[in-house]
């Protein structure tokens, strides 16, 4: 009688890790897991070819002449940082136990920072992206709603991924404007 207890309970212990392995590998295989990563992105085409040199302003109003390059690694550096932040606020459940009140000034000061920092030096589809980042701060604020937050993390997940090559968590959102709305 045991031995026929053990039995049944290792076959279907057996059934059940394969189940669940085959509809794991299925669920992935067929797009259902709701996922893409960059480099599924990347082959699907969703994601459109940007040189930095075209997404930044030139010349600027400031009073020290600064390059291009400068320009870029400004750009750059800021995106990370943003992305930085705002993967610490919402990422991994963050979103869930936010409080609006407690969080208020720190949104500002992002915002501030997008304003102040990324706005004036970006361009076309760039700036978009910044601007509509700018309005979800603005919205959460604004109406007491955290969960407008979160497309501000994918924007600049999105960028962060594609403009600096972020390795953490590599899924692609394609919520920008600058490479690729899917």
């Amino acid at each position: 009688m045991k031995k026929t207890a053990i039995i049944i309970f290792i076959v279907l212990g057996v059934l059940i890790a394969g189940g669940w392995g085959s509809y794991s590998f299925l669920a992935g295989s067929f797009g259902d897991s709701g996922e893409t990563t960059l480099s599924e992105a990347q082959d699907a085409g969703a994601i459109s070819e940007q040189e930095m040199s075209d997404l930044i302003e030139e010349e600027t109003d400031d009073s020290e002449e600064s390059t291009s390059e400068e320009i870029e690694s400004e750009i750059k550096e800021e995106i990370a940082r943003q992305h930085t932040y705002w993967n610490d606020l919402t990422g991994y459940g963050g979103l869930d136990s936010l409080s609006m009140d407690e969080t208020a000034s720190s949104l500002e000061e992002q915002q501030e920072k997008i304003q102040d920092r990324l706005l004036p030096i970006a361009t076309d589809s760039l700036k978009e992206d910044f601007k509509t980042a700018d309005s979800h701060i603005s919205a959460a604020i604004e109406d007491n709603n955290p969960e407008e937050l979160r497309m501000v993390h994918r924007i600049f997940h999105d960028l962060d991924i594609v403009i600096n090559d972020y390795s953490g968590d590599t899924n692609y959102f394609g919520v920008t404007e600058t490479f690729g709305n899917d």
